[in-house]
C-alpha cells in the first residue's frame, strides 16, 4: 500500500466534496482530528479530541458555530 502526502489526502477531500466548500471544510475537520488522535505527539498531549458538536455536554462547551471546529483535552488535567 502507497503512503498518502498530505497532498493527496487534500485531493480525496477535493474530489468527495466537489464544489460544495461546506463539505470540503468538514472533511478537512475531519482529517485534523484523526491526525490529533492517532499521530504520537499529540496523542501523548491529548487524552480527548472531538468536533465541536461531539464534545459532551457536562464540559459545558456551548456548541453555537463561532469558528472554533475542534476542542482536545490535555491529558493531566
Amino acid at each position: 500500500m502507497k503512503t498518502q502526502t498530505f497532498n493527496d489526502l487534500i485531493e480525496q477531500i477535493n474530489q468527495a466534496a466537489g464544489d460544495v466548500q461546506r463539505e470540503r471544510g468538514t472533511l478537512f475537520e475531519k482529517l485534523v482530528l484523526a491526525y490529533l488522535k492517532h499521530e504520537p505527539t499529540y496523542r501523548a498531549l491529548y487524552q480527548n479530541v472531538w468536533l465541536l458538536s461531539d464534545v459532551p455536554d457536562n464540559y459545558g462547551i456551548s456548541k453555537k458555530d463561532t469558528g472554533i471546529d475542534l476542542v482536545a483535552e490535555q491529558k493531566n488535567g
